[in-house]
């Protein structure tokens, strides 16, 4: 599902552009989910400090997934599966 996929990403780069106000907008949006991965049912929360976590379903394996994002560093760690097949 490329349209969920890129919604992810979008989520990404709107935590970005919310909490970060000096986006540089000619950085190409970070794909947080890895590559060639279906995607739905996706989240995202930020805390005050502009610290993030976005998770979602991978359809592929039918995981849940998730990634942080660390604003001191300004990035988005590796997805890492959070729990095992939900159907």
């Amino acid at each position: 599902m490329v349209f969920e996929k890129k919604k992810l990403v979008l989520c990404a780069l709107l935590l970005l552009t919310t909490h970060l106000w000096a986006i540089d907008w000619t950085t190409p949006p970070t794909d947080v989910s890895g590559s060639g991965d279906n995607l739905s049912t996706h989240d995202l929360a930020v805390d005050s400090n502009g610290n993030g976590v976005a998770v979602w379903v991978n359809n592929t394996d039918k995981t849940i997934e998730a990634s942080v994002y660390t604003a001191t560093t300004n990035s988005w760690s590796s997805p890492t599966v959070i729990s095992a097949s939900v159907g």
